[in-house]
């Protein structure tokens, strides 16, 4: 039985699969936070090293919050709200997939009646991130690993 002091670790149950040629016959098969001692595989994460956050990722879900917040209104309802913007650009804006136009963004939270400057923050930082150059190094490093898989599998 699992009492609230003992930590909580990201699992992964990974099972033989035939089916699967891809990734060696092993399937992924369920993931999640658990106690300790319950299944195989524990990758344990510690407070001391949390993983970096994706600012897209941050934005989508605060604006998932401001609008569940918001009671949910459908896209036509936000569109209507906006005055300047159809509702597919209403959806789109919502869903949040890539990062919108800081004027549709705008507009959106005005009309979920949310904090404009707390999401353009957000919205600089998603925008930043994305700016930033590939990291080469381990594109290259990637492709010399795939290289030579080939050629081991060819041989």
């Amino acid at each position: 039985m699992w009492r609230a002091e003992e930590p909580l670790t990201i699992c992964a149950k990974v099972l033989r699969d035939p089916m699967n040629p891809y990734a060696g016959g092993q399937k992924l098969t369920a993931v999640g936070l658990r106690p300790p001692g319950i299944w195989n595989l524990d990758i344990t994460m510690s407070p001391q090293a949390p993983l970096p956050e994706d600012p897209l990722a941050v934005l989508r879900e605060r604006l998932r919050d401001l609008y569940l917040y918001a009671g949910e209104p459908s896209s036509r309802t936000l569109a209507k709200r906006t005055g300047a913007m159809s509702h597919s650009t209403a959806h789109g804006v919502i869903r949040c997939v890539s990062l919108p136009r800081w004027g549709n963004l705008e507009l959106v939270v005005e009309a979920l009646k949310g904090d404009v400057t707390e999401f353009k923050a957000l919205w600089i930082a998603a925008h930043n991130a994305r700016a930033q150059p590939p990291d080469y190094e381990a594109l290259y490093r990637r492709i010399d690993y795939l290289h030579a898989r080939l050629r081991r599998l060819t041989s």
